[in-house]
């Protein structure tokens, strides 16, 4: 369940919102017809990620994906350090 609601978060985020511009949980709950703990549940993992940065309360920016590989690449460093 929660892998489609992610991948569909993804499209959304990339077709719909688009980088650097802002989304609201509330939103982006309606568009996928979920609740809001499981927009948090992606929400955290990609904040992790750096492909999103919280603005304000249930306000969040879209970073996308290009700086992926450079934060896996800084999690791997810091995991073996």
């Amino acid at each position: 369940m929660i892998c489609c609601v992610c991948s569909r978060f993804l499209t959304i985020a990339e077709t719909e919102i688009g980088v650097g511009n802002d989304f609201s949980l509330e939103s982006m709950s309606k568009k996928l017809g979920t609740n809001r703990r499981r927009i948090y549940d992606i929400i955290n993992v990609l904040e992790a990620l750096e492909m999103i940065v919280k603005q304000s309360k249930n306000w969040y920016t879209w970073l996308g994906q290009g700086n992926l590989l450079i934060t896996l690449a800084k999690m791997k460093v810091s995991l073996y350090s």
